[in-house]
């Protein structure tokens, strides 16, 4: 059972960890932090954006982190500057995994504001191919002393990206990174899995949200037409707080128990281009949280379109809980991030479950 199904129970949870489900036969990308090298970005804003690419620093190609091919980094201050302070992004054995010697650290520095975004860290990885079904899962776990910006002042909406997807052809841009705008047209389809902490007058709620981007047909990459008109996107379809006997779940209910959690995201391409009927669903602790069937991942004239190629881990996030004067910082750990080509069995129930009824 998950945090969610625990409390929908009124089952008191006092240790809960759950398993990464394990399907070998399934697997197309598993990130191994534990038997990966320590690393770091040795400049401010590192970044490996493009094959070739040597816009910040000449030996990016042999500082890649990990088994990643290509990452994004944005931060206001990093340790050649600020000794006493962290990169915005590490694999380090400071923070030992779930199951292994290390894990993927993401540092959230406390600058930006209304409308521009924070620290950034992505890491993307090249799948030779293009896939119609992925699954995207890892094991996250956050600092138990974690704060939102929204959650400070008593109001508001903080967010993070967490997850992306998408058909990378380098058709109007060799940046993997250009998400958004017209360069970004020829990475159509996309799919980028955010968490928002959203306070209101009732309380603090954990949101999890999908945005789904399509844009024109290539014959038309370079006019502002896209799939849902105006600029818009999918969002306020699958656009869901995580509940539970009908009481929006905190950030705290599910997140802030010091435990590492499991986030899975699931993608399906619709049956033909124009059918309108692709897939979305999302899981967190194996309960689903986001289940759409009607996803216009493609419109007719894309039948080239064969699926994703590139997914990523990581992105920016919009939380300013102190003055950026105060280089607040604060981190979340990834032990584990595996893409499978189909959604695997159902894991095993956990072992190590220690409840109070």
């Amino acid at each position: 059972m998950s945090v969610i199904s625990l409390l929908s129970k009124g089952i008191a949870l006092t240790a809960l960890t759950l398993p990464v489900a394990t399907a070998n036969e399934t697997l197309i990308f598993d990130a191994e932090f534990d038997k990966q090298e320590n690393w770091a970005p040795k400049v401010r804003s590192q970044r490996y954006r493009f094959e070739g690419d040597t816009g910040w620093v000449p030996d990016i190609p042999e500082n890649k982190p990990g088994k990643f091919d290509f990452y994004y980094l944005s931060e206001s201050w990093h340790p050649s500057d600020y000794p006493e302070k962290k990169p915005v992004v590490q694999i380090t054995d400071d923070f030992p995994g779930y199951s292994g010697r290390r894990a993927f650290v993401m540092w959230d520095e406390s600058y930006g504001g209304p409308g521009s975004w924070g620290a950034d860290s992505v890491m993307t990885k090249d799948l030779g191919q293009e896939y119609d079904e992925l699954y995207l899962e890892l094991r996250i776990k956050f600092s138990p002393d974690w704060i939102w910006e929204d959650i400070q002042q008593g109001s508001g909406q903080s967010v993070m990206k967490l997850l992306r997807c998408r058909r990378y052809s380098g058709i109007t841009t060799q940046n993997r990174f250009s998400f958004f705008g017209e360069d970004a047209r020829s990475g159509s389809p996309v799919a980028i899995f955010d968490l928002k902490s959203w306070t209101t007058s009732t309380g603090n709620w954990l949101r999890p949200l999908m945005h789904i981007y399509g844009y024109s047909h290539p014959d038309y990459y370079k006019t502002e037409q896209d799939y849902f008109g105006f600029g818009s996107d999918y969002k306020t379809k699958i656009e869901n707080g995580v509940k539970v006997n009908g009481r929006s779940l905190s950030w705290a209910d599910v997140f802030l128990d010091g435990n590492w959690h499991t986030i899975g995201m699931y993608l399906k391409m619709d049956s033909q281009a124009g059918a309108g009927d692709g897939q979305v669903k999302v899981f967190i602790d194996g309960d689903p949280v986001i289940d759409a069937n009607d996803v216009p991942w493609r419109r007719v004239g894309d039948e080239s379109i064969k699926g994703w190629n590139e997914c990523s881990l990581g992105g920016n996030i919009n939380n300013v809980p102190f003055d950026s004067s105060e280089r607040y910082e604060q981190w979340y750990a990834v032990d584990t991030f595996k893409i499978h080509r189909t959604l695997p069995n159902k894991p095993n129930p956990p072992s190590d479950i220690k409840i109070q009824e």
